[in-house]
């Protein structure tokens, strides 16, 4: 199913998808309904650019609906980092870092992405366990696929 660009999305779905997402899927019930109601949702396009290179890291994202591809430049040749779907999550690096984007992230098909700003992130982060360790694995290991080649890594 698909959502109307001016459809608001229910609580308990924004719930139920942010319970499945792996940065999230070690915490209470209880924190991950106050998470959610964090997340703002945006529509995006196809095509579309959600952020690009050397933005300021602003926010996080989970695709809610539709897809996104992860993308980087490489001396001058652009490179295809992932190709995300529902459940998928980018960004977070914003989350611990306020660096510029190192990649781009771009609508495939209309989207809907659950955003995650800094601030508000920022009001329940000391109460969410092991948050800044997963989040730091999570984005060196990102940052590490644009260095070195990881042949069991692959756009999809």
């Amino acid at each position: 199913m698909f959502y109307t660009w001016d459809m608001d999305i229910h609580m308990d779905d924004q719930f139920e998808l942010l319970d499945q997402v792996p940065l999230f899927t070690h915490l209470s019930e209880q924190t991950i309904r106050r998470l959610s109601g964090l997340f703002q949702v945006n529509t995006y396009h196809d095509g579309e650019l959600i952020f690009d290179m050397d933005d300021p890291s602003e926010a996080m994202y989970v695709l809610f609906e539709g897809k996104a591809l992860l993308s980087y430049n490489k001396n001058g040749e652009i490179i295809n980092l992932a190709r995300l779907e529902r459940g998928d999550f980018f960004g977070e690096e914003a989350l611990l870092y306020d660096d510029p984007r190192y990649y781009r992230a771009t609508a495939i098909g209309e989207t809907i992405a659950l955003r995650l700003d800094v601030d508000p992130f920022l009001t329940v982060y000391e109460e969410i366990p092991d948050i800044e360790k997963i989040l730091t694995v999570s984005v060196k290991s990102r940052r590490l696929s644009t260095q070195v080649a990881l042949p069991w890594i692959h756009e999809d």
